[in-house]
């Protein structure tokens, strides 16, 4: 409420105050002063007195400066056009960010089905079940989890857009059509103006077009400080509020979270994840779901590598001292077994004798995995897609996850643009906009004086030739009277002449 008090203080002074003393000294000059001195004297005399030009060079000058003044708003519009650009492309980047990240997490959810798939199909011995249900556990996890991080960027990518569509389309109105349709309101008045101080005056109306111009424009005048009252409540109050929003003690940043939280349907995990990169402080929301994540694929690959020779062998002929035959430990086998393919024509017979390592008969025949190759290969590519490809999901999330990769573009949002550029912009034009104010507001006042001035001169020099008109009624409109004339006498007599 503060902020809108001190706001409006221009629009109460143009109202209460200024257009009221104006019309009251109008009241004065018509005639209420009368009592105080002659028609013509005080507060009723013209100024300066009989000089119409330099009244007239005076009021040229005004309106010529409220005219570059608001030419000045026009340069002002300009660089308020290329933040709202910049504000909109910002915008458009976080929410391309967001959509990334979200494209990710939803790509990580189908990798994990193609790898649940893949692990259903295995096929694997029954002694290796317990391996094969912990992968299609891990790629559970890992689709689950996927899930929960698309959830919870939600409909942020979205709201960014909307919000960026909303400063593209109000700034475009606001900045094109209410910024040029104000400034050119300026102009028109300074040009009325101006046509008022070099239009003719002439000796009686329609033909008094300076003073009735100037007179009309004195009256649009009215209408104008009204108009540049309201502007100037308008951008003090942008002005003040987003001072407030840049001096805000948690940073504007911050600050922004809020306005985004109140552009969004109370998406609080969202908000969550924006106040993070905001501050680049304490731990990024989506961390725990990336952290489960990880420890899957790791688990996944952990088990892959370690069962990899006995998953992908039909059969392994192991060393008859081999204690752990019926259940091989992956971290040994290799070192007592020699794993033969269903395709190798040296494999030997399940609970056979066989050759191992080039004796005879010195060794037991025992079943490996038997997967299917095609599944454990299919695991293994999405598994080092899922991981390990750069362009893979897990990866490129990463990438674009870090605070270091939003924080800048919501850095140079606030800082730069809005608590930098926007600023300097708004109070550029709230000074531009008293000044023509107040400039106005002269001109009106002194233009009274001067209006009165240039009808006075060219109402005496009609005054004079009508009076002269009256007085020598014969004069033809200006020659000599009739009894100026020189007439005929008779000459004088000589002396000594007779008459």
């Amino acid at each position: 409420m503060g902020v809108v008090a001190t706001a409006f203080i221009p629009l109460a002074v143009t109202i209460i105050f200024l257009i009221p003393f104006y019309w009251c000294f109008l009241c004065c000059r018509t005639g209420c002063c009368h009592k105080y001195g002659e028609e013509g004297t005080g507060c009723r005399a013209p100024a300066p007195r009989d000089n119409p030009i330099l009244s007239r060079m005076f009021l040229f000058c005004c309106f010529a400066l409220i005219i570059g003044l608001n030419i000045g708003i026009f340069e002002v519009r300009s660089e308020v056009n290329e933040g709202r650009i910049k504000v909109t492309e910002l915008l458009n980047d976080i929410s391309d960010v967001m959509t990334d990240l979200n494209d990710y997490a939803l790509d990580m959810n189908a990798t994990a089905g193609r790898i649940s798939t893949a692990g259903s199909n295995l096929n694997c011995d029954d002694d290796y079940s317990s391996e094969t249900s912990s992968i299609n556990d891990a790629s559970d996890t890992i689709a689950e989890y996927a899930v929960l991080i698309s959830e919870q960027i939600g409909d942020l990518p979205e709201d960014m857009t909307d919000l960026a569509d909303k400063v593209d389309k109000q700034g475009t109105s606001y900045v094109n059509q209410g910024g040029l349709a104000l400034a050119s309101l300026g102009i028109i008045y300074a040009v009325l103006g101006l046509l008022g101080t070099l239009c003719y005056e002439g000796p009686k109306h329609p033909l008094r077009c300076s003073t009735g111009l100037l007179a009309f424009t004195n009256a649009f005048g009215i209408f104008m400080l009204i108009i540049l009252s309201l502007l100037l409540a308008a951008e003090l109050t942008a002005g003040l509020v987003l001072g407030d929003f840049c001096a805000a003690d948690a940073g504007p940043s911050n600050a922004l979270v809020s306005i985004m939280q109140s552009q969004t349907d109370d998406d609080n995990e969202a908000i969550d994840i924006m106040e993070f990169y905001a501050s680049c402080q304490g731990t990024n929301p989506m961390s725990t779901y990336l952290d489960t994540q990880q420890e899957a694929v790791t688990n996944m690959t952990d088990i892959l590598d370690d069962y990899k020779d006995l998953f992908i062998h039909e059969t392994m002929c192991c060393d008859q001292s081999y204690p752990d035959a019926d259940d091989p430990d992956p971290d040994t086998v290799g070192d007592y077994c020699t794993f033969y393919s269903s395709s190798n024509p040296d494999s030997c017979t399940v609970d056979a004798l066989c050759d191992y390592n080039g004796g005879t008969n010195n060794g037991a025949c025992v079943a490996a995995g038997g997967c299917s190759n095609t599944s454990f290969t299919s695991i293994v590519n999405e598994i080092e897609y899922l991981a390990l490809d750069d362009d893979g999901p897990l990866v490129g999330f990463f990438s674009e996850f870090e605070c270091a990769k939003v924080n800048p573009l919501m850095a140079k949002l606030v800082n730069e643009i809005m608590c930098d550029n926007l600023i300097e912009s708004l109070w550029f034009m709230v000074a531009v906009h008293i000044s023509v104010l107040v400039i106005m507001y002269i001109v009106m006042i002194v233009s009274s004086f001067m209006r009165q001035t240039i009808l006075e001169a060219h109402t005496e020099k009609d005054k004079e030739a009508e009076d002269l008109k009256n007085v020598y009624p014969n004069s033809g409109g200006g020659g000599n009277p009739e009894w100026a004339q020189k007439e005929e006498y008779p000459a004088l007599p000589l002396p000594g002449e007779k008459v």
